[in-house]
């Protein structure tokens, strides 16, 4: 309700995972567009083209601040080595030379570039530095390497915030060499207009701020950190201590550590990469129009060292020769959990809603030698009509060989207006009371008492029922 402001580096745009499971949609709706639909002149942009502003044309080539631009220097080398064979002053580094080469007589593959500046602030305050290029750049700000990636690779980018003081030098130098095929090279600088920002804030009951990965940064071939950018979580922070309603939409591939700023929130919502319509999907759900009803396909650790793979992975391991061990057999995601006894910062099956449901009236009817119909009631206990998804785990009661404490093993979404009550159904047949016999190589199941645990999530199983195979 109210006025809502919509901002963060993902609202205008519908992110994506990179690598091979990267395409091109025909059309796309970001966040900020599903929102204008739904709330019209409700809406305030605070987007980053309004909320920063661009400060390249203050940039001088040098201290003496007579000229301004960059000072470029051109190699016929991927080193950086010798003496440049151009030296020229350029107002903006903003290049995509595709297969050419940079400037006549120079190669089309194989050379670098090194660009310097300096920039004095004229107050206290945040820039925001944005560098990518296609192959390795890298960048230094009073000759500390701020950012880059450094490697033969295509197009990839970095963002970095930069606190600077009044009147302050800060002497930037900017690297980037070519390899092979395709060159570019983009740098730009911004500076947070906080006033505009502050009187932004002051005329909103709501603030929806969009961040997190894109291809760029989440994709196949390389590692992601657990963390969202440092940045990113401080500027989290900074817009929660001067708005109290913050809802904080997020976009990842996997999980994310919430631990420093998950308080600052009212709400996130985990949108993943949600496809050319994700933008227009959420904001139904951030206005209501829908209930959200998601669970988590994956346990959330609180931290990195906790979760169940932790050890098996080469970068934990002494071994000379880097390898996975897969030392945590079948104990993965909410297994290893159970059986390790710490709790993830969020559950698998976990996921919250704008309506309540209660469960009730379990039963688990034998109809064969190993096949159990399970069956139980699910009623909307809530003020809005909403999708539920009842989970369904089994746990053997004793059993010769470690087995995980529960395992899911079925689900039924369901649709039900408020105060409605629908009694599901859910089939389990060998292969929920199975396991994989070394000895046999086979699948088994062994003779004893499974019990059947139901609810919303894997830490939220309020029913019961046990069966005897």
């Amino acid at each position: 309700k109210g006025k809502t402001a919509v901002m963060g580096p993902n609202a205008d745009r519908i992110p994506t995972g990179g690598g091979s499971g990267f395409v091109t949609p025909f059309s796309t709706v970001s966040v900020s567009q599903g929102l204008k639909e739904l709330k019209k002149k409700n809406l305030i942009m605070l987007t980053d083209d309004v909320i920063y502003e661009n400060i390249v044309h203050e940039f001088y080539t040098d201290a003496t601040r007579q000229t301004k631009g960059f000072k470029a220097e051109y190699f016929k080398n991927k080193t950086l080595s010798g003496t440049p064979e151009v030296i020229r002053v350029e107002p903006s580094i903003d290049y995509d030379w595709q297969y050419g080469a940079p400037l006549d007589g120079f190669p089309e593959d194989g050379f670098s570039i090194r660009w310097a500046a300096s920039y004095i602030s004229q107050s206290d305050g945040q820039l925001k530095l944005h560098i990518g290029g296609d192959d390795g750049y890298r960048l230094f700000v009073n000759d500390k390497h701020i950012t880059g990636d450094w490697g033969n690779h295509s197009y990839s980018s970095r963002e970095v915030e930069l606190p600077v003081e009044a009147g302050k030098e800060y002497r930037f130098r900017i690297e980037f060499f070519d390899n092979i095929s395709s060159a570019i090279i983009r740098f730009n600088a911004f500076r947070l207009n906080e006033e505009k920002l502050r009187q932004g804030l002051a005329k909103v009951d709501n603030v929806v701020f969009c961040t997190g990965f894109n291809s760029n940064t989440e994709g196949e071939g390389f590692d992601r950190p657990f963390g969202l950018l440092h940045y990113q979580e401080q500027f989290i922070k900074k817009i929660a201590s001067m708005h109290p309603n913050l809802v904080v939409v997020l976009n990842a591939g996997g999980g994310v550590d919430f631990t420093p700023w998950f308080d600052a929130a009212k709400a996130i919502l985990m949108a993943w990469y949600p496809g050319q319509e994700g933008g227009q999907a959420i904001a139904e759900i951030l206005t209501g129009k829908i209930s959200p009803s998601g669970k988590l396909p994956i346990s959330i650790e609180k931290k990195w060292e906790d979760n169940p793979v932790h050890d098996s992975y080469y970068e934990n391991l002494k071994a000379e020769i880097k390898r996975v061990d897969y030392s945590e057999g079948v104990f993965v995601g909410y297994r290893g959990y159970d059986r390790s006894g710490k709790e993830p910062f969020y559950p698998f099956g976990y996921g919250l809603s704008y309506s309540t449901f209660g469960y009730s009236n379990v039963s688990a009817e034998k109809i064969g030698e190993h096949l159990v119909k399970v069956s139980f009631d699910v009623k909307n206990t809530g003020r809005m009509d909403a999708s539920e998804v009842a989970q369904v785990y089994v746990h053997d009661v004793a059993s010769s060989v470690p087995r995980p404490l529960k395992e899911l093993k079925g689900y039924e979404k369901v649709f039900l207006k408020k105060g409605e009550t629908q009694r599901l159904s859910v089939m389990l047949n060998e292969d929920a009371f199975s396991y994989y016999d070394m000895n046999q190589h086979r699948f088994v199941v062994e003779k004893g008492k499974f019990e059947i645990l139901i609810g919303p999530a894997s830490n939220q199983l309020p029913l019961k029922a046990t069966v005897e195979l």
